[in-house]
C-alpha cells in the first residue's frame, strides 16, 4: 500500500507558488488591515508636540578662580554619566510633581482625575539627548498646541529651578562645612606654632640658624686637616717600611740618594776603595799577609760605620712617621668630637623640622580653607546655573498624532507579514492536492497526465463533457490525447483494453474525464465503449442524450441483449453502455459470476472499454470491478481531493488487485502556473506548436 512520503524541502519557487495560490487570502487580509488602520487613524484625536531646547554644561560659569591642584576636566565617561544623570533628573518624580503643582496654579487640572497624576503626566512627556551635543530636548504632547508649548516651557523652568535649588543647598552645606574646618585648622596652626617656639627656647636653639654656617665651616676645615695628616702619615709610613726592607736586604745604595749630610756617601766611597785595594792585593798575597790583614780591619771598621750611619737614618724616618701618626690621631679625635656635636644638633634639627613642617602644613591648610570659604561666600551671593534655554517651545503647527503615513506604512508591513503567515498556515492545514508533483510524492504512483478545467460557456462548443470533440485543437484535447497515449503505451507488451476510472470522493469530474477520454480514443480510430457502471448516480446517458431504459443493469440481469443495451453516439467509433435502471443491490450485481463473461464479450466487440464507476470510498462497486480490469485509473481533483481520501482509495484498490496503472489530476488551470513549470511549459508547447499535429493524430 502506498504511504505518504516525507515532504521535500521547499525551494524559493515552491514558496512563490504558495503565495500565488493563496494571493486572495494575502490581499483580503492586507486590505482589511490597511482599511482598519486608515479608519482608526482618521478617528483619532490630533495631538501636538512642542519642544524646549536646553544647553546643559558640566559646570556653572566661574565667578572666581579657584586654585585647583589637579586637572578637573571631566573624561568622556564622566560626560556620559553626567548627561544620563541629567536625563534621569528631568524624568524624575520630583520635577514632574513640581511641574504639575506649578501648572495647577495656572489653572491646569486635567491630571487631577487620575489616581497617579505623575504617571498620567509622564505618558505625554518626551525627553531626548541630542547626540554629540550638550543639548537636551524637553517636549510635551497635547491636543491643544498652545498648552503643549506652555507645558514644555514649564517643565524646563522647573528643572532649572530644581537644579539651582540643589546647587544652593549644596553650597550652603559646603560653606558650613568649610567654616567648621577653617576654625579647626586655625586652632591647629596656633598650637603647632607654640610647640615650635617652646622647643627652640628649651634647647637653647634661638641662635642655631646664625651659628649653623660657622659650625659647618669648622667641620669642613677639621676634615680637610685630618685628611692631609692622614695622607702625610701614610707617606711617611710607606717610606719608613721601604727603607727598613732595603736595610734588611743589605741594599745600601738606596740610602746614598737620601743622605743629606753626605756621610753615608763618604763611608760608602771609602768602603768601595778599600774593597778595590783588597781585591788587587789578593791577587798577589794571601789573606794572612800583614797588609791584607790591615786592609781587612779597615774594611770592617768602615763597614760598621756605614751600617751605624744607615741605622741612624732609618731611625730618623721612623721618628718622622710616628710624629705624623700622632698628629693624625689627634685630628681624628677632634673630628669625632665635632661629629658627635653635629649629631646632637642634627637630632634637634629633625625635631625642629618636624615641628616646622607641621606648623607650615597647618598654616597652608588654614589659608586654603579660608580662601575657599571666602569664594563660597561670594558664589552664594550670585545665582548662576549651568543650564540655559536655547529655544523656548512655541505653538506647533502640525500634529504628531495621528501620523497617517507612518500608520499606513506600518499597516502595510504588518498586513504583508500577517497575510503571508496566514497564507502559509492555510497552506499547511490544506491537505488537498494542489500540484501534479504531489501525486508521486504522497501516493507513490505514476501520474499519467492532467486534465484541464474546461472553459464554461453557453454555446455548443463549450459543452464540458464533449469539449474534446467540439474543440479538437484546444489544449484540453491535447491533454486528453496525452493521457490516451500514456495509457495505451505505458506498459509495453501488454494491451490495456478494459480501463476502470474511479475517484476517492464524489464530484471530482470523473464522468467528464471519461467522456472526453473516450472521445480521444474514438478519434484515434479505436472502437471505444463507455460503460456507465455507476449504478447509483449514472450520468453518461445524460451526456450523450441517450435513453437509459436498458443498459448495464439489464445486461447483467439478462433481461436485454448487447445490441439493445449498447448505443452509438454522434461521434464515430464511440459507443455508450448506459447504466440502465438503478438496481437495489449494485455491488452484488457487479460482483456476480457473469461479470467476467460480460467483460470478455465486450472485449470481443470493442478495442477499448472505459468503465465509469462510483467513488471507491463511498461504495465497493469500483473495488469489485477492479479485479476484472486491465487497468485502473484514479482521478484526483486539484484542490478538492484530500491526501487522506486518496490514500484510503489506494488502500482499498490495492487489497483486491495490483492493476492500478496511475492517477490523472483533474480540473487543472493551465493558464496559471500553480502546479509546476514542466506542465505549464509542456501544454503551452502543445498549444502553440502541437495542436495541429494533435488534431491530425486524432
Amino acid at each position: 500500500m502506498p504511504t505518504e512520503k516525507p515532504r521535500h524541502e521547499l525551494s524559493l519557487l515552491d514558496y512563490w507558488k504558495i503565495i500565488v495560490r493563496r494571493r486572495w487570502i494575502i490581499l483580503i487580509f492586507s486590505a482589511l488591515v490597511i482599511v482598519t488602520t486608515a479608519i482608526g487613524t482618521a478617528r483619532q484625536d490630533k495631538a501636538y508636540l512642542a519642544k524646549t531646547v536646553l544647553h546643559i554644561d558640566t559646570s556653572p560659569p566661574r565667578i572666581v578662580e579657584w586654585d585647583e591642584s589637579v586637572d578637573t576636566r571631566p573624561r568622556l565617561i564622566d560626560f556620559q554619566s553626567f548627561y544620563n544623570t541629567q536625563y534621569q533628573i528631568i524624568n524624575s518624580y520630583t520635577v514632574k510633581a513640581s511641574t504639575i503643582d506649578k501648572l495647577r496654579a495656572k489653572g491646569y487640572t486635567e491630571w487631577d482625575d487620575f489616581d497617579d497624576p505623575v504617571a498620567a503626566f509622564s505618558r505625554n512627556m518626551k525627553v531626548e539627548l541630542i547626540k554629540d551635543t550638550r543639548l537636551v530636548e524637553i517636549g510635551y504632547v497635547h491636543k491643544d498646541p498652545e498648552k503643549a508649548a506652555e507645558i514644555a516651557n514649564t517643565i524646563a523652568e522647573v528643572y532649572i529651578d530644581e537644579n539651582l535649588k540643589r546647587k544652593l543647598e549644596t553650597n550652603k552645606f559646603a560653606r558650613q562645612f568649610l567654616a567648621r574646618q577653617t576654625l579647626g585648622w586655625k586652632e591647629k596652626k596656633r598650637e603647632s606654632d607654640l610647640r615650635l617656639h617652646d622647643y627652640y627656647v628649651a634647647n637653647d636653639l634661638v641662635m642655631l640658624e646664625e651659628n649653623e654656617s660657622v659650625f659647618q665651616k669648622r667641620m669642613a676645615s677639621l676634615y680637610a686637616e685630618y685628611s692631609s695628616a692622614k695622607a702625610a702619615r701614610i707617606k711617611a709610613e710607606n717610606e719608613y717600611r721601604t727603607l727598613l726592607d732595603l736595610y734588611e736586604q743589605g741594599n745600601v745604595e738606596y740610602f746614598v740618594g737620601g743622605d743629606t749630610t753626605g756621610s753615608i756617601r763618604t763611608l760608602k766611597d771609602q768602603l768601595n776603595e778599600l774593597n778595590r785595594r783588597y781585591a788587587a792585593l789578593s791577587e798577589r798575597y794571601r789573606s794572612k799577609f800583614p797588609e791584607m790583614m790591615r786592609l781587612e780591619r779597615e774594611r770592617q771598621a768602615v763597614a760598621q760605620a756605614l751600617d751605624d750611619e744607615v741605622s741612624e737614618y732609618i731611625k730618623a724616618k721612623e721618628k718622622d712617621y710616628l710624629v705624623k701618626q700622632s698628629q693624625e690621631a689627634a685630628l681624628l679625635e677632634e673630628f669625632d668630637r665635632a661629629k658627635e656635636e653635629a649629631a646632637k644638633i642634627a637630632a634637634k634639627q629633625v625635631e625642629i623640622h618636624a615641628l616646622r613642617a607641621e606648623s607650615e602644613r597647618n598654616a597652608r591648610f588654614f589659608k586654603q580653607l579660608d580662601e575657599r570659604q571666602t569664594e563660597f561666600d561670594l558664589v552664594g551671593l550670585i545665582r548662576t546655573s549651568p543650564i540655559e534655554v536655547i529655544d523656548r517651545a512655541v505653538k506647533p503647527v502640525r500634529p504628531v498624532r495621528p501620523n497617517l503615513t507612518l500608520n499606513l506604512l506600518l499597516a502595510m508591513l504588518i498586513s504583508a507579514t500577517g497575510g503571508l503567515g496566514l497564507a502559509f498556515v492555510v497552506e499547511y492545514l490544506d491537505r488537498t492536492f494542489k500540484s501534479p508533483d504531489e501525486i508521486e510524492q504522497y501516493l507513490g504512483i505514476p501520474l499519467l497526465g492532467v486534465f484541464p478545467s474546461v472553459p464554461k460557456g453557453d454555446d455548443e462548443a463549450s459543452n464540458r463533457d464533449l469539449y474534446v470533440y467540439r474543440n479538437q485543437k484546444s489544449s484540453v484535447a491535447e491533454c486528453s490525447r496525452a493521457i490516451r497515449t500514456n495509457i495505451m503505451l505505458g506498459n509495453a507488451g501488454k494491451k490495456r483494453r478494459t480501463i476502470l476510472v474511479t475517484s476517492a470522493s464524489p464530484r471530482e469530474g470523473k464522468s467528464t474525464l471519461v467522456a472526453n477520454l473516450g472521445i480521444a480514443m474514438a478519434l484515434a480510430n479505436k472502437r471505444t465503449l463507455l460503460a456507465d457502471t455507476d449504478l447509483r448516480r449514472p450520468r453518461l446517458h445524460k451526456v450523450f442524450n441517450i435513453d437509459a431504459d436498458q443498459g448495464v443493469s439489464t445486461l447483467f440481469e439478462g433481461s436485454s441483449a448487447y445490441e439493445e443495451s449498447i448505443r452509438p453516439t454522434e461521434i464515430p467509433n464511440l459507443f455508450i453502455l448506459p447504466a440502465g435502471p438503478i438496481p437495489e443491490n449494485p455491488s452484488e450485481l457487479l460482483g456476480s459470476r457473469q461479470t467476467q463473461d460480460i467483460i470478455r464479450d465486450l472485449e470481443a466487440r470493442f478495442d477499448v472499454i472505459i468503465f465509469d464507476s462510483p467513488p471507491c470510498i463511498a461504495v465497493t462497486d469500483a473495488v469489485v470491478l477492479s479485479e476484472h480490469m486491465d487497468g485502473v485509473l484514479l482521478v484526483i481533483k486539484q484542490e478538492s481531493t484530500t491526501r487522506d481520501a486518496a490514500q484510503e482509495a489506494l488502500r482499498r484498490l490495492s487489497e483486491v488487485s495490483d492493476n492500478l496503472i496511475g492517477c490523472i489530476m483533474n480540473n487543472i488551470d493551465i493558464d496559471h502556473d500553480n502546479y509546476g513549470y514542466r506542465y505549464y511549459y509542456r501544454y503551452y508547447y502543445y498549444q502553440y506548436y502541437g495542436e495541429e499535429q494533435g488534431a491530425n493524430r486524432g
